[in-house]
């Protein structure tokens, strides 16, 4: 059987592209440098936390200091309060009801389609 004499995880860490392993959990197994300079972490921040953990996501769904739960359960309530609302005034009622208090420290970007 044929052998590969490829050390594949020296040429990981020297692809000149930023990449990183994450687990199917989302948890970082690894990042080559340039991944680590990009990002501005060292391996040791990131080898073994979960994606989100290293670089939170403030959505109007998912937030950084509670359980994703709360984020789907204040959608289901919005949604369930204006089941007949069109797509603009259904928008509009969304951003009011899950943007936080304070707004948001990320970009938001919504999409409501009416079927």
């Amino acid at each position: 059987m044929w052998e590969s004499a490829t050390d594949y995880e020296a040429v990981f860490h020297a692809l000149p592209s930023a990449v990183a392993l994450l687990n199917p959990q989302m948890v970082y197994a690894d990042a080559n440098e340039e991944y680590l300079r990009l990002s501005g972490r060292t391996r040791a921040q990131l080898i073994g936390l979960h994606l989100f953990d290293v670089f939170p996501d403030d959505g109007l769904v998912e937030r950084r200091d509670e359980d994703i739960d709360a984020g789907l359960a204040r959608l289901t309530d919005c949604l369930t309060r204006h089941p007949t609302a069109d797509a603009d005034s259904l928008a509009d009622r969304l951003l009011s009801t899950l943007i936080p208090l304070g707004g948001n420290t990320d970009d938001t970007a919504l999409v409501v389609i009416r079927l």
